[in-house]
């Protein structure tokens, strides 16, 4: 008797230590840049950018995260551009035994963004003489899309990720539209 009750203590034993070998929640953290292109498309607009993820692996190929960030850009003197974002998507390792250096995910993802301008404006009085004032414009909203991963990492361990991630932004206003990107580097603690 007394050796299967040592038997079933160290059985127990094995999995409680086994349990805790076993990384299932990565909490990440990545600062990097924002590229979005002018509202009249002439050029792009970069601005820095910073994003928190936690993810849940319920396998060697498949997780699930939930992440936020906020991203800004100035531009011009009376230009800018903030943007707040939450997301919930799937990342996926395709092959993890032998190329586990490149993942891809999609997730559904809503944001809220400010975009504000401004310009001076002359304005003629009758008498002659003009006036200057400044004319601000700015709008709010919140809208939806879907957010396209791919990442590639340069450090995987048992405890620790480093990796270059692209985050293709999309907002669903008028179809499937490209709304920006964010390249980031990330880095990773698995527990």
């Amino acid at each position: 008797m007394n050796k299967i009750i040592l038997f079933s203590a160290f059985c127990f034993l094995c999995s409680i230590v086994s349990a805790q070998n076993k990384t299932n929640n990565t909490i990440r953290v990545g600062t990097g840049v924002i590229i979005r292109d002018n509202a009249d498309a002439s050029k792009y607009r970069t601005g820095p950018a910073i994003e928190a993820e936690y993810q849940y692996s319920s396998s060697k190929y498949i997780g699930f995260t939930a992440g936020a960030g906020m991203m800004n850009i100035h531009y011009g003197t009376n230009n800018d551009y903030y943007e707040t974002f939450a997301t919930f998507g799937v990342m996926v390792t395709p092959v993890p035994d032998k190329f586990r250096w490149i993942r891809i995910g999609v997730g559904l993802s809503i944001k809220y963004f400010t975009d504000s301008s401004g310009y001076w404006q002359e304005y003629y009085l009758p008498d002659g003489l003009s006036n200057m004032y400044k004319i601000h414009y700015r709008f709010s909203r919140s809208i939806g899309g879907l957010d396209f991963v791919g990442r590639l990492y340069f450090l995987d361990t048992q405890k620790y990720e480093l990796f270059a991630s692209y985050r293709l932004k999309t907002s669903l206003d008028h179809g499937l539209e490209m709304d920006n990107a964010l390249l980031c580097l990330c880095f990773g603690v698995k527990f």
